[in-house]
């Protein structure tokens, strides 16, 4: 699945400097020769207060139909009134005040919904039953946007298996290193989010590795825990 990145979030707030990236060119490095791969995933961005990775309630698109597991209650009434969430005492109000498109397939995907509620299990998408045991049905209903937005681009330097800088041609630059987010060819098509701590644990890891082995004048290896 693909996904419009609608905002751009950085942490911490401007670390985005790329400066430890512009010092390699200057010595005649390289990029990494694949794609660059988007941190873009669906999560709250500013002014919104829901995740889509840690909602329990049903969500649409714009066209009314169910499209993902949808993975906790938040401060509704508040959202509310901030303006970043929407109240009606009907399902048909909800979703015109959403803008959804297709109110038909929209009341038809509530209902498949309830259907799946009454039955304690998630058979059109796997989202945990502890989930499934709200049918939405009763008023007032409330409703949220919730968007995809950029952490970050896993796009680096063109290193090599010891951590050394190539330039253009993959040939290493002497003495020249780089760790972590700074070193690109680690990521493919996009930043996966199944192993915590992918991100500064390589931080962590490689420059401690590296360290060791240029200390030692040895060669860069990676054991398996």
């Amino acid at each position: 699945m693909s996904l419009r990145s609608d905002g751009i979030f950085y942490m911490p707030d401007g670390c985005n400097d790329a400066l430890g990236h512009q010092m390699a060119l200057w010595c005649g490095a390289d990029f990494q020769h694949g794609p660059a791969a988007p941190m873009t995933h669906a999560v709250a961005g500013p002014g919104q207060v829901l995740s889509c990775q840690d909602i329990g309630w049903l969500m649409v698109n714009r066209d009314g139909r169910r499209f993902v597991d949808e993975n906790t209650p938040a401060a509704i009434e508040t959202g509310v009134e901030e303006g970043v969430m929407w109240k009606a005492d009907t399902l048909e109000d909800l979703a015109a005040q959403l803008g959804i498109k297709d109110m038909d397939t929209f009341l038809a995907t509530v209902e498949r919904y309830n259907t799946l509620c009454a039955e304690g299990h998630d058979r059109d998408f796997g989202k945990d039953d502890k989930w499934m045991k709200s049918s939405i049905v009763t008023p007032p209903f409330y409703a949220t946007k919730v968007t995809a937005i950029t952490m970050t681009i896993q796009f680096g330097l063109n290193c090599n298996d010891q951590l050394q800088v190539c330039d253009a041609d993959d040939n290493p630059i002497e003495g020249l290193y780089a760790a972590g987010n700074t070193c690109g060819n680690f990521f493919a098509c996009d930043y996966p989010l199944l192993t915590p701590g992918v991100s500064h644990g390589r931080d962590i890891t490689f420059g401690r590795v590296l360290g060791e082995a240029l200390a030692k004048g040895e060669k860069i290896t990676f054991e398996e825990a």
